[in-house]
């Protein structure tokens, strides 16, 4: 049985990863929009390509308008292109926002119909939508990342590429950091044929290729006039695709979430990864000079004011975790009958000793050390009672303190 995706949104990024996807026969692919036909009529388009492509893969295209998902169930991975362009007045905060709750009605209809797939997110901006759909969907952080170091990396090995007159095939360059203007390529990790790019060219066209590669998008935007990327951006989302559904343990720059690696806890930022069938299946750190830390700090503190615009804090998953060890540490409250059954069986035989006191010195210490020994253990219970209910107490506390913050 082949693999399934979804494809949301069925603009110029969505369709032509749907179709990149059938076309490499990676998997099955249901393409979703709001708009009624263009899904369906790309997504037969792509059906009637396959004898010429020689793919059996199977292209769907639904209407989610009325927020009917269920033609997306049992899927593996789910790429997310949904999402507003800026138009001219649109104040970065509205932009930011009017995403936000494209991504939430998307990511909670998801998490309702593929309970188990992995997400991909391409809508913009790409760090925040990321953290927006890992908190509103719940899943564990290794099946929520962003499509970003992919592409900016492609955009910089074009650049070097041009500018050494070689095959892209040679360029291997490597971008961290936020999707956005804080970008941080990294020249020394950059190689043409395994060499250096710094061995290659002089600093002042270094310079340039990692100029030209953070305005990579934008230059695309002035050229294109109306509209923005799309072949680019789809070919990024798709190798990242590939690499989870067939489990390649593939190195790629992704955005996830950092929770302490590169000095930066609670944010989706873009570092290399290992991508594989679980997703996310390793972070790559790797060493950084001091002006290279520093230009990924700065990345990093973009992303958070990002976040902060859609209140988004940053340390939200530990609220999560304190809310789910307190929701688990409640089953102290089952053991309350226990108690009582315990301390009810102490004081029977306590009883009996008091109001039987002829009885046999010998009798008389059997029956105390059953009292001792049922005691303890009636005693106990209420010693691990109270302190689970004292540690429910804190953790409320303390995640209602952080609510407030």
């Amino acid at each position: 049985m082949r693999k399934k995706v979804t494809v949301v949104g069925g603009g110029f990024v969505g369709s032509a990863t749907a179709q990149r996807i059938v076309d490499r026969e990676l998997a099955d692919v249901v393409l979703t929009d709001i708009l009624d036909g263009p899904p369906a009529g790309k997504a037969l388009d792509m059906m009637e390509s396959g004898p010429i492509t020689r793919t059996d893969s199977r292209a769907t295209g639904i209407i989610t308008a009325s927020g009917d998902y269920s033609a997306t169930a049992g899927s593996d991975v789910v790429v997310i292109t949904a999402g507003f362009p800026r138009k001219p007045g649109m104040s970065r905060d509205d932009l930011l926002k009017a995403n936000y709750d494209v991504v939430k009605g998307v990511v909670e209809q998801i998490v309702k119909h593929s309970p188990n797939c992995i997400l991909v997110m391409v809508t913009n901006p790409l760090d925040a939508m990321a953290q927006a759909a890992l908190k509103i969907s719940g899943f564990p952080k290794h099946r929520v990342l962003g499509m970003a170091g992919v592409l900016d990396s492609a955009r910089m090995s074009t650049f070097v590429a041009m500018e050494c007159n070689v095959s892209v095939e040679n360029v291997h360059s490597f971008v961290l950091g936020g999707h956005g203007d804080d970008m941080v390529p990294l020249p020394r990790y950059s190689t043409v044929a395994g060499i250096p790019l710094p061995d290659l060219l002089p600093k002042e066209r270094i310079d340039e290729i990692v100029a030209r590669t953070r305005k990579g998008g934008a230059e695309i935007v002035n050229l294109l006039k109306t509209g923005s990327a799309y072949y680019a951006p789809s070919a990024a989302a798709v190798e990242m695709v590939e690499a989870i559904l067939k489990d390649k343990k593939k190195i790629l720059p992704c955005a996830v979430y950092l929770d302490g690696e590169y000095g930066i806890k609670g944010l989706f930022v873009g570092v290399p990864v290992k991508l594989g069938a679980k997703g996310v299946e390793e972070i790559i750190q790797i060493k950084l000079t001091a002006e290279e830390n520093a230009a990924l700090q700065k990345s990093a503190a973009s992303v958070k004011e990002l976040v902060a615009v859609l209140g988004l804090r940053s340390n939200w998953m530990i609220d999560r975790s304190l809310h789910e060890e307190a929701r688990q540490m409640k089953f102290g409250i089952s053991i309350f009958p226990l108690v009582l059954f315990s301390l009810a069986f102490y004081a029977i035989p306590t009883y009996h000793i008091l109001s039987h006191r002829d009885l046999q010195p010998a009798l008389k210490v059997n029956i105390d050390s059953v009292c001792t020994l049922v005691g303890t253990f009636g005693i106990l219970p209420c010693v691990a009672l109270a302190s689970l209910n004292r540690r429910l107490a804190a953790l409320e506390k303390g995640s209602s303190l952080g609510k407030q913050s």
